[in-house]
């Protein structure tokens, strides 16, 4: 983080970082400041935009930050108590991760912890040879035009809310 009076405050705000990287400094600041413990995601989020802002960042988008947060150390997602649709996002204070014990047996297990990491499925573009047919491509494009007709004959919202 920058120290107050630095003079990145005084131009426009730096670009945002990856998620991994936004999630991580994320956790150091939350302990930082003391805020560790169980909270909401729209806490979690609040408290982001926070950090984001003392780090004269834009923020990276809550969606992404909450998918990279779940896999971030430090950090631990479970089901509310009170409402089953929720989840509760835990901050771990510092001191839990180093107090954790490692047994004799099982020195290769906690080394690989970091390394694990749960893939996301990645959006990619699939150019027009990866379909299976020009009649797949024909027949999206027709239903495009046709759907355009359709918006178009309706006419606009106002007029047709006067009709009514």
């Amino acid at each position: 983080m920058p120290p107050d009076g630095s003079l990145i405050y005084a131009g426009r705000k730096r670009p945002a970082d990856t998620p991994d990287d936004a999630a991580r400094k994320f956790v150091v600041w939350a302990r930082a400041v003391g805020v560790t413990g169980a909270h909401s995601a729209r806490t979690i989020c609040a408290l982001y935009w926070e950090c984001a802002e003392a780090d004269h960042r834009r923020p990276v988008s809550d969606a992404r930050l909450l998918a990279e947060l779940e896999v971030t150390p430090g950090i631990r997602v479970g089901p509310s108590e009170v409402d089953r649709r929720k989840r509760v996002w835990t901050i771990e204070p510092a001191d839990a991760q180093l107090a954790l014990p490692l047994a004799a047996s099982e020195p290769e297990e906690a080394a690989a912890e970091p390394a694990r990491r749960r893939s996301r499925p990645v959006a990619r573009f699939q150019s027009e040879r990866e379909f299976e047919s020009q009649q797949l491509l024909q027949a999206n494009a027709h239903f495009a035009r046709r759907q355009g007709r359709a918006r178009k004959q309706r006419g606009s919202r106002d007029m047709r809310w006067a009709a009514a």
